[in-house]
């Protein structure tokens, strides 16, 4: 049993690449100077896709057309619900598009940005679609921004991602 149990600890120690369990940088996770414009594209392309789809399947629940498993829309859709899709669009996909355009812009591509912007746009108009007012002109400032934007109407975000779209037209004809 003694000896079993020195050889499980040897190999245990053994296998380990460092003992050291200090770790204040995630190995795993890359810092922005780390990124790469077209990786980072992928990323927002398969968040943009089930986020579509998310938007997709409440539209359809919300019109009827899907079926919502009940009766009541206080029931099946409370304001804690849509967490989900508002923490995926900001904190995801529109935080990683404003990182993803200050690379792209470095490195001169403009079909990676031009992309980037037809997703933000798309983003925006759909949160307006659904929610009216949304945060804009005061939001994705970083840690120096604002904690807590206020919603600007929904008209002049409508106005902010066709002027967005056109600036997409522009970097994929350049």
């Amino acid at each position: 049993y003694i000896l079993g149990l020195c050889l499980s600890a040897l190999l245990v120690l053994a296998s380990c690449e460092t003992i050291e369990l200090d770790l204040t940088d995630n190995p795993n996770a890359l810092s922005p100077s780390q990124a790469d414009a077209s990786f980072l594209l992928n990323s927002i392309q398969v968040d943009f896709a089930f986020w579509v789809n998310t938007m997709g399947d409440r539209g359809g629940e919300l019109t009827r057309v899907n079926y919502m498993s009940g009766r009541n829309y206080n029931t099946i859709y409370s304001p804690d619900s849509w967490n989900g899709v508002w923490s995926s669009a900001y904190r995801g996909m529109l935080e990683d598009i404003r990182l993803m355009n200050i690379l792209a812009e470095e490195a001169g591509l403009t079909y990676q940005r031009g992309m980037g912007k037809v997703f933000q746009a798309y983003i925006l108009l759909t949160l307006v679609d659904y929610f009216g007012d949304v945060p804009y002109s005061e939001a994705l400032q970083g840690s120096e921004g604002v904690l807590n934007p206020v919603a600007d109407s929904g008209q002049s975000v409508y106005s902010a991602a066709i002027a967005i779209l056109d600036s997409a037209i522009a970097d994929f004809n350049a």
